[in-house]
């Protein structure tokens, strides 16, 4: 269907932006909204070895609501695949919101 091809041709165009803002980069920073449960810094953790991503620094801000707003400064040797990250992340239980910055 014509939205289907639409989607389609987006996507791409999306992959094609991404690989242009993270090209040539040596590091990068993300933002990651948690709640404040054990465990979560390890699971995303385990989500940036995934892409073979290192965490260069860390800064954690506690909310009133029991969210941790979670930034992390990030190493990586080429391109970062930014949908499927953040794809991957939002998939951890508790995670609220990801985005890089």
């Amino acid at each position: 269907t014509t939205a289907t091809v639409f989607i389609y041709a987006a996507l791409k165009g999306l992959r094609k932006v991404e690989g242009l803002i993270t090209k040539g980069k040596k590091s990068t920073a993300i933002q990651i909204l948690v709640s404040d449960t054990p465990g979560k810094v390890g699971e995303i953790g385990n989500v940036f070895g995934i892409f073979h991503i290192s965490i260069l620094n860390v800064e954690m801000h506690r909310h009133e609501d029991n969210t941790i707003l979670i930034e992390f400064t990030l190493k990586h040797t080429g391109n970062i695949p930014i949908l499927e990250v953040i794809d991957k992340l939002s998939s951890i239980n508790g995670v609220k919101k990801a985005e890089f910055i």
